[in-house]
């Protein structure tokens, strides 16, 4: 074979030795691949042979105390994630999914009565003397749902005595009384009445009359008179 190798041309000759050559490499590059693949594959293979976990989430916690004790609030309740999915396993919900509300005390809240302020007192009844004044107050708002309840009508007022000066009074004088019996049993006698100031003047216009003007006389006739020796002259 080999003096047959040796007696084929040169050109033969090289081309098998290159043809031999490559062989050669692509034998060295397959086994090369095919180690490195073995190597990149394992963790692959490992892993499609784990069993899948899927994500595991909490029960639902109870609802929150009602933000709210009347009108409308809101309770809350939660859900946690208690293990998070693993080899291809189902996956965790959305944040927003482990989180519920709902509204709670839908009722309206107490309103108390509300009163307005008081308003200015009055002008005094009584341009002078003593009088009185008043004041007032009103309900704006009814209370309502059980709120404090208003006050009575009788406390939306309030009164107060006012004095003012001196009312000015004039003098005032008393009607003439009877006239008195007469001085006298018989003849000419006289009779006299009068009269007296009931209210002295207090800074009017009217001034009481002068004293000898609270008494009047008159001359009173009367039979004439006898005695035991006859008819007196008077």
């Amino acid at each position: 074979m080999v003096a047959e190798a040796q007696n084929e041309p040169h050109d033969v000759r090289w081309k098998r030795k290159c043809l031999i050559t490559l062989l050669t490499l692509f034998i060295g590059v397959t086994s090369v691949i095919a180690m490195v693949s073995v190597d990149i594959a394992k963790p692959f293979s490992l892993t499609f042979l784990r069993k899948p976990v899927s994500c595991e989430i909490s029960e639902w916690s109870t609802w929150s105390k009602c933000s709210q004790s009347c009108d409308i609030g809101n309770q809350q309740r939660q859900r946690y994630v208690v293990k998070e999915a693993q080899h291809g396993g189902l996956p965790c919900p959305e944040q927003d999914s482990l989180k519920q509300v709902r509204f709670c005390n839908q009722m309206d809240c107490p309103v108390d009565c509300t009163v307005s302020v008081w308003s200015s007192w009055s002008e005094c009844s009584q341009s002078c003397g003593n009088g009185t004044q008043e004041r007032r107050r009103h309900i704006v708002k009814e209370n309502q749902h059980g709120g404090l309840s208003c006050p009575e009508n009788n406390a939306l007022t309030e009164m107060r005595i006012c004095t003012m000066m001196d009312c000015p009074m004039d003098c005032e004088i008393s009607e003439w009384s009877s006239w008195s019996a007469c001085s006298q049993s018989c003849g000419d006698g006289r009779q006299e009445r009068r009269r007296h100031i009931s209210r002295p003047l207090q800074y009017g216009e009217v001034p009481c009359p002068d004293v000898k003007k609270l008494k009047e006389s008159r001359i009173c006739k009367l039979s004439k008179c006898w005695s035991n020796y006859g008819l007196l002259s008077i």
